[in-house]
């Protein structure tokens, strides 16, 4: 909404639908997936699911996580393929040694976050990552930078934890804290799972969309 605004587009004339909430096989349970990732079941598992890029933001995800080495039994999995080549480099540091887990890309990875604790999307630009819907639906709380519109999904403090854009630091935060706190991190999850299946349900969409399409003439 607010691109279209600062476009100069009048805000009686601005509609927003969201992705649909996908349906997905679960294929497999979060116990299969960590033992074939190598996790231990009870390590706290901080995911993201993207085709790593710059644009991104893994490698502030990964600066941050440097500073959790005081935090015992925690991992980070990247699901997508890697061409950051600054994610390589830190995942290789010695602060996190055993702690990064990279699968690659997976077909499965929709129901592969089964195995996620936390997602996380610290993007320096984004629209609407389906990647974060996806993980929404499943009632894993989210943590994602103030990029694009995963602000107006994710509502701060209500459906997860957003954070400035570039801010390591306030990300480091975020997440210790979600370590920390696990009701919050439940309730977070919850409340955002109960969002997603409603904003972004087929029936939802459909309809705006179809209202969108009659009104058309009108805002022509």
């Amino acid at each position: 909404m607010n691109a279209m605004l600062d476009s100069g587009i009048q805000r009686d004339k601005c509609r927003v639908v969201y992705n649909v909430h996908p349906n997905f096989t679960l294929m497999k349970p979060a116990e299969a997936w960590r033992s074939e990732w190598g996790i231990e079941q009870d390590a706290w598992v901080i995911g993201v699911v993207a085709n790593v890029r710059p644009v991104k933001g893994v490698d502030l995800l990964l600066r941050a996580a440097m500073r959790m080495i005081d935090l015992p039994k925690w991992r980070i999995v990247i699901l997508g393929n890697i061409y950051d080549e600054e994610v390589v480099r830190l995942s290789k540091q010695p602060e996190l040694k055993g702690r990064i887990v990279l699968p690659g890309y997976i077909k499965q990875a929709p129901a592969a976050m089964t195995a996620f604790d936390v997602f996380a999307m610290p993007s320096r630009s984004e629209g609407l990552c389906r990647s974060l819907i996806e993980a929404m639906s499943l009632g894993i709380c989210p943590v994602v930078s103030s990029a694009g519109g995963m602000k107006e999904l994710v509502r701060h403090e209500h459906d997860g934890l957003v954070f400035p854009v570039e801010d390591v630091e306030s990300l480091h935060a975020a997440l210790r804290r979600l370590y920390q706190e696990c009701d919050l991190r439940n309730r977070l999850g919850l409340s955002g799972r109960d969002r997603v299946r409603t904003i972004c349900a087929p029936s939802v969409v459909a309809e705006k969309l179809e209202s969108m399409y009659r009104l058309a003439p009108a805002f022509a």
